[in-house]
């Protein structure tokens, strides 16, 4: 039998429309991630060598109060509108971001290049996964009631984004070791302009979406009434709330832990740029193998109970493992076998739990939240984070400049249990006729 994407994606018992759904968003979130995290590893060092840590700081938080402000309004616009238009919007601000940034030379210039980056994570965030959800119900659920197919594919599909990454990775590294980082951020640049416009003309719903149709749709009377009932279906139900308020204490949680833990820990046991991409790049090429396992793991947790579960799992042993290593073999920024070595174990091993965990919660959120309103939630989420987050940000920095950074790591580990907990309340609070199914 040839192998291919409908079979490595699982989908064979799909009809034609679902599969052609599945395999057309499979390819456009892989170039996506692709062009996205080209030069992923080298920009914040590239913003640090400009202008310094203090105003690279500065920067950041320029584009996570842009985001915040944007990412809830441009939900609704894509509920409204459509994500196509939304997703095509995105990439063209983020392209445009990356040409301001080719040019720039001192801090004022690089003021615009974070307000339109936080615009673009606004624009994206959410609406690949209101595309799919929202055309699945349509087109999938009659032959996938479990929903089984479609944890399946989303795991598979983790794993082919994960190779993205890594070539990402080494393709945007040689651009940049060979020619420069800003011909690399150009080419991105160029390569966003192209995706952008493939997106618009291939990412079409299976609903009218078609420009005759927007314009009836789209007017600001439907915008606030989409605007007020996002907002309203977060207080619709105790389940709603506790699943969705679990969603952003882990999510605000995950926020601190990239912007101050992560590379410190990279660099921390290799003490150079090459170690630390050659690190990361280990870390997703295993990510591949272990999403491939967990999409097959993923048919066989069909209890609802075990979402928190492994939550509690992950939230132990992820934060109380790397607690332990940093006590073990502190980070000195010089090369460290052990610590290399442990870092791809935890990593490895805790991502099964992680992604796990990812598509139970991916499987709920398919039925739980309205197709009308699905990217307005998906986007008041990280607004929420927002919120969340930046005191977190200014408290766990704090700890970890006073006290060290394992005390930061044990903070992250006890919100990422009660994020847990709450999971545990949305459990008890689903409707007994369905105990234990998703």
């Amino acid at each position: 039998m040839v192998y291919t994407l409908t079979t490595f994606l699982g989908i064979q018992d799909l009809t034609s429309d679902a599969k052609k759904l599945v395999k057309k968003y499979t390819l456009i979130v892989f170039f996506h991630n692709f062009i996205f995290m080209f030069s992923n590893t080298f920009i914040i060092l590239f913003i640090f060598d400009l202008v310094g840590f203090i105003d690279a700081g500065i920067l950041m938080s320029i584009l996570l109060i842009s985001q915040s402000v944007f990412d809830y309004p441009t939900g609704v616009l894509s509920d409204n509108l459509g994500q196509r238009w939304v997703i095509s919007l995105s990439w063209f601000c983020f392209s445009f971001g990356f040409i301001i940034l080719v040019y720039s030379t001192k801090f004022i210039e690089l003021i615009p290049v974070y307000i339109f980056f936080g615009i673009a994570f606004a624009l994206f965030s959410g609406a690949f996964e209101t595309y799919i959800d929202n055309n699945y119900k349509i087109v999938g659920l009659q032959n996938d009631p479990e929903k089984q197919i479609y944890g399946f594919f989303q795991g598979r599909i983790q794993s082919l984004v994960a190779l993205a990454s890594v070539l990402a990775f080494l393709m945007g590294g040689i651009v940049a070791t060979i020619y420069s980082r800003t011909v690399a951020f150009t080419i991105q640049s160029i390569l966003g302009i192209v995706i952008g416009f493939i997106i618009l003309l291939v990412l079409k719903d299976l609903t009218d979406d078609s420009v005759e149709k927007i314009k009836k749709k789209v007017t600001l009377k439907n915008y606030a009434r989409i605007f007020k009932s996002g907002i309203k279906f977060l207080f619709s139900s105790k389940k709603v709330f506790y699943f969705l308020i679990s969603q952003v204490i882990i999510q605000a949680t995950w926020t601190v832990w990239f912007v101050f833990i992560l590379f410190l820990i990279y660099f921390g046991y290799t003490g150079s740029d090459d170690l630390a991409t050659l690190l990361r790049s280990i870390i997703f090429l295993l990510i591949i193998p272990t999403n491939i396992l967990v999409a097959n793991l993923s048919k066989k947790f069909v209890d609802r109970n075990w979402l928190h579960r492994l939550k509690f799992f992950h939230a132990i042993l992820f934060f109380g493992g790397f607690s332990l290593l940093i006590y073990l073999i502190p980070l000195e920024n010089n090369f460290s076998l052990i610590g290399f070595l442990g870092t791809i174990f935890i990593f490895t091993i805790m991502g099964l739990f992680f992604q796990l965990s990812f598509i139970l919660e991916q499987k709920i959120v398919l039925t739980l939240i309205p197709s009308e309103i699905r990217n307005s939630v998906y986007s008041l989420i990280p607004t929420l984070v927002a919120f969340l987050g930046i005191p977190l940000v200014l408290g766990v920095s704090y700890v970890i400049e006073t006290i060290n950074l394992i005390a930061g790591l044990i903070i992250l580990g006890i919100l990422a249990l009660f994020s847990a907990t709450v999971m545990y309340l949305y459990n008890r609070n689903i409707d007994n006729h369905s105990p234990s199914k998703y």
